[in-house]
């Protein structure tokens, strides 16, 4: 369910916070959203380098034969921070362009 600016400042006026601070609030909307962007961004690169170093780390392990388990662990976090890195960015720029548009 969507809702308008206007229909967020009347939420949040309702809700007790004074007039003043809810249309600061909801001026606010669309810089929150893309530094969450930004941040499932920067969240996503990390999670490449760390699924790169742990690739690294298996090649570097095998060849010594010990600590593979380590390494696998290291590429497992990274598979996994990609992933969610990439949920949250597709979420947030979604936001990002319905606030653009003014679907928000």
């Amino acid at each position: 369910m969507e809702k308008s600016q206007y229909e967020i400042y009347t939420g949040l006026v309702e809700g007790g916070i004074d007039e003043q601070h809810a249309n600061h609030m909801v001026n606010k909307l669309d810089e929150w959203a893309n530094s969450l962007h930004k941040d499932a961004v920067l969240n996503l690169q990390a999670g490449i380098g760390t699924l790169v170093l742990g690739l690294v780390v298996l090649y570097i392990t095998l060849k010594i034969e010990r600590f593979e388990i380590g390494a696998v662990l290291i590429i497992l976090i990274g598979i996994l921070k990609v992933i969610s890195s990439l949920d949250k960015k597709k979420k947030y720029r979604k936001i990002v362009e319905r606030l653009q548009h003014g679907m928000i």
